[in-house]
């Protein structure tokens, strides 16, 4: 498909200095050291690395002044960058669902948003057709192979908790599934990172064994558009 622009996002240019923590990280600013916070918690190998070229906004209140959204991307190295902000991905989808650009969701909306089932919060219950289809989102920013997207990025208790709720649900009937954002251009395909966390594939497998949908998506921050915008509106999954 050819790129949809989803959000218009002006953004700031900045350059990482080092990550301090799994929420901050120290960039350079307008030629002055400063604090940016991610809400990405994975551990980002390879985007985070001294003099990489990021995006941030500014934001209000807290020890952070700025929000890193975007870096440069070490594979096309152009000006489609890595969005490795969760929450604007989040938005990404939104828009995505409310234009009707993903096949797999057609006729769908967002109903609720952060659903409690068991003990686990997801990230959405949609409205589709008359149906209730309950939804977790997945960031996936790391590449495998160039053209795969692949998740996780560290061992993921909560994703296991998350997809056994999906199962639960699955088992009674309702319906639910996962969909992988890959916040990364110029990929074709998700699959599980078994070398980081095996019991991923085989949660992954039961879902879709179960009737439940596993789905992937890609979008990329534009530095010249300022916009993201959606590449890839059904990724193969390799399971």
């Amino acid at each position: 498909m050819r790129p949809a622009q989803l959000i218009h996002l002006p953004t700031i240019e900045c350059t990482v200095l080092n990550r301090i923590n799994r929420f901050v990280v120290r960039i350079m600013i307008d030629g002055k050291e400063s604090l940016a916070h991610t809400n990405n918690t994975g551990r980002l190998k390879g985007y985070l690395e001294k003099g990489t070229l990021c995006r941030c906004l500014e934001k209000k209140g807290g020890k952070t002044k700025y929000r890193l959204v975007a870096v440069s991307d070490p594979v096309t190295k152009d000006h489609r960058y890595a969005l490795i902000d969760t929450w604007i991905q989040m938005m990404g989808f939104e828009k995505s669902l409310e234009l009707g650009l993903l096949p797999v969701l057609t006729g769908c909306s967002v109903k609720h948003r952060n659903p409690r089932i068991g003990e686990s919060m997801l990230d959405y219950e949609l409205s589709c057709k008359n149906r209730r289809v309950y939804i977790e989102i997945k960031s996936a920013v790391q590449r495998i192979d160039h053209v795969i997207a692949s998740y996780p990025d560290a061992p993921s208790l909560r994703g296991r908790r998350h997809f056994r709720e999906i199962i639960s649900l699955l088992e009674k009937s309702v319906n639910a599934g996962v969909v992988f954002i890959a916040g990364i251009p110029s990929v074709e395909a998700f699959m599980p990172n078994d070398n980081v966390d095996p019991m991923i594939r085989e949660l992954l497998r039961e879902i879709k064994r179960r009737g439940g949908l596993v789905a992937g998506i890609s979008m990329y921050y534009d530095t010249i558009k300022e916009s993201v915008l959606l590449e890839n509106n059904n990724l193969a999954i390799l399971l």
